[in-house]
This record gives C-alpha cells, structure tokens and sequence, in this order.
C-alpha cells in the first residue's frame, strides 16, 4: 500500500489558481528573483499558536469571513511586485479586493478557497508549530485520503494594531512562494501578444477549473482522463513547475513505473531538489523498495518539520524490505502520538496478514471501521494471496462485520 503522490500535489494547484483568478493589474513585472525580506512579528509563539490553531478550524469548517480577517492582501499583493513597489493603480486593485466579501468571487477569500476544496477532497489540514525561520511562520500538515503527506508554510506580516496575519504561503512541493509563483505568471502571461485580448484572470479561471475536474479524476484513479484534460491547459500555466509535477505523476499512472522513473529523472534535472521535493522523492523510493534512501530522504525532512507523523513513511519502508518487527515499532509511535490517525492501522494490517496474526490483523479492522476509514481499498488487500490464510481462520468469520462497515461508507 504506497503512498500516492499525485494527491500530494493538487493543494498547490488549487490554491495558487485561485489566487490567480482574483485577477492581476496588467503592468508588465520581470522573471521573480528572491522574495522580499520577511517582516518582523512582535506576537509572542503563544498568541501565533493560538492563531494557527483558529486557522486550522476556520479551514475545516470552511469559515472564509475568519479567515479574510487573518490576512492582510496587500501586503501580499506588495511581495507579488516586489522589487518594484505597488503603482496608484495596483494598490487601488489589491485594496478593492481585500475590501470585498468573503463570499465575492474575486475577493480575498480566493486566497483559502484552495485550501477549503482540498478539505472537500478529502484532505485534512492539520496546524504543527510555529517557525521563526526567515521570518514568523506557521507550520501546517496535510494529510491525503491515500495516507500521503506533504507541509504548508504560512508566511505572517504585521497587521492594524500590530496584530498578526498572513501574508504569503509556501507550499513544499511547490518549491517558491505564492507571491512568486504568481509574479512569474503574471509577467509571462504580458509577454504573450495574446494578452489583450485573453487576461490572466480569464486564463487562471479557465485553468483552475480544469484542474478541478482533473483531480477529481486522479483521485478516482482515472489517469488517462486526467492527463487528457491536464493537456487541454494553456500557457504559461501549462509550464508551470507545478503542473509539470502533476502530469509527472499522471504518467505514471497511465504508462508504468519504468516512463514514470525515467521521467522523474527528467524533472529533478530540470528543477533541483527544491524544498519539498523529498516528498515526492521518498514516493519513489518506497515504490522502488531503496529502504536507505527512504530513511535518509525522511530524516532531511523531518529535520524541517519535526513530524511524528513521518515514522509512517518509516514503517512503510521498512514492511516492504520485510521487518516487520521494525514497521510495527514505528507504527506503534504514531498511533502513541495521535490514535485517531487511519493509516498505522492499514499498515498493521498488512504486517498482521504477513505475520499470519489473525487476532492483530482482526482489531486493525475493528479500528478502522470505527474510524470511518472510506479510503481504505479494502477488497485489493483481502485479494492479495497473503491474506488467504486469514480468510479460512475463525477471525475472519467475526472479521466481516467490520469489512462489511468498512465497504459500506466508501
């Protein structure tokens, strides 16, 4: 049972997209170079955790009102054009726009919506710690319906009062903050004598919404339909680092792991390990069974973030190279850490039917019906040959019960 990557990219797209198709005064902006400093915040970690912690509600519950009032827009709008400082014409578009309602279209709560769908997706967004890295930052988790995680930075500025808010996002895998992502888009999208006539809202619109259906697509495991509507994008936003990602994991799914090794090859040659990038890297060290790289890949990571919940890609490591004994230690330290976490529970599974423990794998089960476990692909586990054995054993007559649950609510 692999983590699955692709879903590890689509936070980004969403995201960033969004942010996008609030529209963008047209002044022509240079290739990004380094972002701007990062701000000085005087709020103690105490009042920071407390606020990354109402943003971690405010997402889940889809509260944008909350969430406008913790972001500042044209501070954000400032690092888009940075080095060169806002015109009368664009401080007069990012105040028009922080002045709108949440519910506005084109208003600043496209700045979450983002992440809000990928809540409806099946992602849950998990607040970690506060950063004092290269300025004041809140730290998020995000964990995928497959088990697969990435990490969010939220980059804060000082608002009325001297209050905290939020005023950019870097997502790991995305390698650069939103604001550059957006100033490169922007400038590229001048550059093309098309732009007077088709604007970066139009074609950030366009393209948010073709994302949308392609990673409904991905994650229902229709590749080929996926990549077809992937390849229906336009410039610049088809070339974007992002996109190229996501169309990496695509093939994979549509042409095999021999094109999708190659492919990745291709990719990390043309970007560099960029932050974040070992995500997606330990994905492929664990579909290729390089337990070394594994733990090498998701200690550098965990060194950033400090993430119990990485023992998971420990654990699954070592399953794979077959010691279980080690799977199990590391399986037992996150469900220590958090015990209503889905995935060590299907990792158990899989060491209890290779051990033939059948009064282990029985209680995985137990757990995972309780936990309301929609994505778990049960039927591919039960028709594995390793689980022959449990099938004919007296616990798998009380086992259905619970796989009757399990199937019922996917």
């Amino acid at each position: 049972m692999m983590m699955q990557s692709y879903q590890l990219f689509l936070l980004s797209f969403l995201g960033t997209l969004f942010l996008l198709s609030c529209g963008a005064d047209s002044t022509p902006l240079p290739d990004p170079g380094p972002p701007p400093p990062a701000p000085e915040v005087s709020a103690s970690d105490t009042l920071l955790n407390l606020m990354g912690k109402e943003i971690e509600r405010g997402i889940e519950e889809g509260n944008l009102e909350r969430l406008v009032s913790l972001t500042d827009y044209v501070q954000f709008s400032e690092r888009i054009y940075f080095p060169d400082s806002l015109s009368k014409s664009e401080r007069e578009h990012a105040e028009k726009v922080s002045s709108k309602s949440a519910s506005d279209e084109d208003g600043v709560g496209t700045f979450w919506k983002g992440l809000i769908r990928s809540v409806e997706l099946g992602v849950r967004v998990d607040y970690l710690s506060t950063r004092r890295s290269d300025g004041s930052r809140l730290l998020f988790r995000l964990v995928f319906p497959s088990g697969g995680l990435s990490y969010l930075e939220l980059l804060l500025g000082e608002g009325d009062g001297g209050m905290p808010v939020v005023i950019d996002l870097y997502e790991y895998l995305d390698g650069e903050f939103a604001s550059r992502t957006i100033h490169r888009l922007i400038a590229a999208d001048n550059r093309d004598p098309l732009f007077q006539l088709l604007n970066v809202s139009n074609r950030a619109a366009e393209a948010k919404e073709k994302l949308y259906e392609a990673s409904g697509l991905i994650i229902q495991g229709e590749f080929a339909k996926a990549d077809y509507i992937l390849n229906e994008v336009q410039e610049p936003y088809r070339s974007m680092r992002q996109i190229e990602a996501l169309r990496l994991i695509v093939r994979r799914g549509v042409n095999g792991e021999n094109i999708y090794r190659k492919a990745l090859s291709r990719f990390l040659k043309k970007y560099g390990k960029e932050p974040g990038v070992e995500v997606a890297l330990i994905e492929q060290a664990l579909n290729f069974g390089q337990l070394g790289e594994v733990l090498q890949l998701t200690d550098a990571l965990d060194s950033l973030v400090k993430d119990p919940y990485l023992n998971l890609m420990r654990a699954q490591a070592y399953y794979q190279n077959n010691q279980d004994s080690l799977a199990q230690h590391f399986i037992e330290s996150v469900v220590a850490y958090d015990s209503t976490f889905v995935l060590p529970y299907r990792i158990s599974l899989l060491v209890a039917l290779h051990q033939n423990e059948h009064a282990l794998a029985l209680e995985q089960l137990r757990q995972l019906a309780a936990l309301n476990d929609r994505w778990l692909s049960l039927n591919d586990i039960l028709q594995d040959p390793m689980a022959a054995p449990f099938k004919v054993s007296s616990e798998y007559s009380q086992a259905k019960e619970y796989i009757e649950e399990i199937v019922k609510k996917k």
